[in-house]
């Protein structure tokens, strides 16, 4: 009697669980259909496109900050070369300073310095008194004198030109941009930043093209942008003329 009891009790509270878990599987079946049925949730936003799309270079904070940092460098290293170039002698200086040395005592001591030939001195010695007498004369003519102006100005374009290899080509071409765009009316920075621009170019069916983007990297740098082109500009000025003196 006990084990019926216990067998029908076990027999009665399976029927009540898998009732329940049939009613319970009722209702997931129920929720996933509904699910299925619902409308799904739209997806975010994308994402700006990519400043680089005209350019091919990205232009963002980090390309902005670079680029304004290789200005920066090439200002410094043009004003360096420029300062060089200033200490250096004119043609009709380097003259003077040449004639004045040749007659001055420290020509003198150079060659007392160097002794005397014998008599019977073979060609190799001569040559090598000789070579040994410009080497000495071409040491004392640099620390009086300083370089000869040809090669002062060599030197002056030479260091441009290392100057102006520090910027990749996407920073030249974001730099000839960003100026453009700066150079542009109020009116017309604000209606790039606002949907973007294009503005007329040199030339037919040439335009400037500035995206919302690009318009706001630019925009917050406008001022050193100019102030480093102005900068750059004058260097370029003083390099020409310290080349034709």
């Amino acid at each position: 009697m006990t084990r019926r009891l216990g067998f029908g009790l076990l027999f009665g509270v399976l029927i009540a669980t898998t009732a329940a878990d049939a009613q319970f599987g009722g209702l997931i079946r129920k929720a996933g259909e509904a699910v299925k049925g619902a409308t799904p949730p739209a997806p975010p936003p994308a994402a700006p496109q990519s400043a680089a799309s005209a350019l091919g270079c990205p232009v963002d904070d980090a390309a902005m900050d670079r680029l304004l940092k290789g200005m920066e460098a090439e200002r410094a290293a043009r004003d360096a070369a420029l300062k060089e170039a200033a200490s250096a002698k004119t043609e009709a200086q380097y003259g003077a300073c040449q004639s004045e040395l040749a007659a001055g005592p420290e020509m003198q001591k150079v060659m007392e310095s160097l002794g005397s030939l014998p008599d019977n001195a073979t060609p190799a010695q001569s040559q090598a008194a000789m070579e040994k007498f410009a080497t000495a004369m071409s040491t004392l003519l640099t620390d009086k004198c300083g370089p000869p102006p040809s090669e002062a100005r060599d030197q002056l374009n030479r260091k441009f030109t290392e100057a102006g290899k520090q910027a990749s080509d996407c920073d030249a071409r974001i730099q000839e941009h960003a100026l453009r765009f700066c150079q542009l009316s109020p009116a017309e920075q604000a209606s790039a930043q606002n949907g973007g621009v294009r503005v007329p170019g040199t030339g037919a069916k040439i335009f400037w093209v500035y995206t919302e983007a690009e318009a706001r990297a630019y925009a917050p740098r406008c001022g050193q942008i100019l102030s480093l082109t102005d900068a750059l500009e004058k260097q370029g000025l003083q390099r020409q003329a310290a080349s034709q003196d």
